[in-house]
């Protein structure tokens, strides 16, 4: 089978976290998930 790149999809969460200036604590809350669940967002770790 070949191995096809479709490209990638890159995640602005800290730049949309600064600019709406909101904590990374009160945005997991709100999404009720855990804050090292976001940081892995965050960082483009997911």
């Amino acid at each position: 089978m070949e191995d096809r790149n479709y490209g990638t999809i890159r995640i602005k969460l800290d730049e949309m976290i600064e600019k709406q200036n909101i904590s990374k604590n009160k945005l997991a809350h709100r999404a009720e998930m855990q804050r090292t669940q976001l940081n892995q967002f965050c960082k483009g770790t997911v």
